[in-house]
């Protein structure tokens, strides 16, 4: 699916058909994209697929829309778009178990599930929350959508400017916690449940990160390391579909997927990195790309890159995140790019490999304001870098770079 949305209108309303159809044209990000719905005076349902994808599952009473991939079986497996069994599988999963059994399913998703037996929506996304997800509720009802914009179009809502969200756009480049542009629209926390049932509204979080506190025993990083690098290497083997475009940068993230991409045949991964010949970026890259035994492309940044990139940019993230970024966006100019069967992008190598040690020595204040950005919805990265100081960073890079070193040179004997 490329799309989802749904509204549940209050008790005694029959609208929900016609506050459906103000959402769903926004979902579409292609023409041929075909929208599935399922309506009725208690709730409406839409997703929007892909050509021979299917939108929608249903059986029974119960009724299921996903946004994003799961494995093949939901817990182990290929990754795949949705598909009639795995769709009946997840709904067995709910009818057997609860609602409970659609937490900390293998994939990126964000799901919802209408139950017309007990009038019971559940809503449910992954650990991490990488696929976004909004919703809004009035005390009376409640509307949702994977887009933004496509829940903007419920007429329930009251379409106003969030001032704290434009504060935090401005001052920090994204949106922090819950906030959206949108006033009392938030965005779904990661691993979160939704379940909302006759007007009630609970949100539970059923997972979080094993954070040490200062003082606590915690295994060292040498007996993680095995661990952590034969999971890397499981999920990337999941996605090793040639030939693979890597955006590669000197990073922990990129640099422990250039580590596990070593030793593929030759022509199967091209590594790319966005910038100029002096940039620390390039020049760390290059020096990965050659250890890992790697082809290379440089992408020259354009200097208009603002002029033409900031519109693209704020319609993929919807306004919530600053334009500087949007340089990112050059690397489908690289022909090749286009060529690529998957691509492979890290995301939060700085946060993760700062953040335990920057809280563990900073105190409760900033322990605390670290914590809440690095829950900030699907853009956690940003945080170490609005926290980076001096006094977390050569700890965190000695705690890390052992696992950096294993990921980059397990595939060979190789050493610096």
């Amino acid at each position: 699916m490329t799309g989802i949305a749904g509204v549940v209108p209050g008790m005694g309303e029959n609208c929900a058909v016609r506050h459906l159809q103000t959402m769903t044209g926004a979902l579409k990000i292609n023409e041929d994209e075909i929208l599935q719905e399922k309506a009725s005076p208690q709730v409406g349902l839409v997703g929007a697929a892909r050509p021979g994808q299917m939108a929608l599952f249903e059986a029974g009473a119960v009724t299921l829309a996903w946004i994003g991939q799961f494995a093949a079986d939901a817990l182990t497996g290929e990754f795949a778009p949705p598909t009639a069994s795995t769709g009946e599988g997840i709904i067995q999963r709910y009818l057997q178990a609860g609602a409970e059994a659609l937490c900390g399913l293998n994939g990126r998703y964000a799901l919802a599930l209408w139950d017309a037996d007990h009038r019971r929506l559940v809503i449910a996304n992954d650990r991490l929350g990488l696929q976004p997800l909004y919703f809004w509720h009035n005390g009376a009802a409640l509307a949702f959508a994977s887009k933004l914009k496509a829940l903007a179009g419920c007429p329930l809502l009251r379409k106003s400017l969030d001032p704290t969200a434009l504060f935090d756009l401005l001052a920090t480049g994204q949106m922090l916690g819950e906030h959206t542009l949108l006033q009392d629209v938030q965005a779904l926390p990661p691993a979160s449940l939704l379940l909302y049932e006759a007007g009630r509204l609970q949100v539970k979080t059923y997972w979080q990160p094993r954070l040490y506190q200062t003082g606590e025993p915690h295994p060292p990083p040498e007996d993680l390391a095995e661990p952590l690098v034969g999971l890397l290497r499981q999920a990337v083997e999941r996605r090793l579909r040639p030939p693979i475009s890597l955006l590669l940068t000197g990073g922990l993230d990129s640099r422990l997927l250039a580590g596990v991409l070593a030793g593929q045949p030759a022509g199967a991964v091209f590594a790319n990195t966005i910038g100029h010949e002096r940039a620390a970026d390039v020049i760390l890259a290059r020096r990965v790309a050659q250890a890992a035994g790697l082809d290379h492309v440089l992408i020259p940044v354009n200097p208009h890159y603002l002029e033409e990139y900031s519109g693209p940019c704020v319609r993929r993230t919807e306004g919530h995140m600053n334009c500087y970024a949007a340089w990112i966006l050059g690397e489908r100019e690289l022909p090749r790019w286009r060529q690529a069967a998957s691509l492979m992008t890290g995301v939060g190598g700085e946060a993760v490999s700062g953040r335990h040690v920057l809280a563990e020595r900073a105190g409760p204040d900033l322990t605390a304001a670290l914590r809440l950005l690095t829950g900030a919805h699907w853009k956690f990265h940003k945080a170490a870098r609005l926290l980076r100081a001096p006094f977390g960073r050569a700890a965190a890079q000695q705690s890390f770079a052992l696992l950096a070193e294993c990921a980059l040179h397990a595939p060979s004997t190789r050493s610096e």
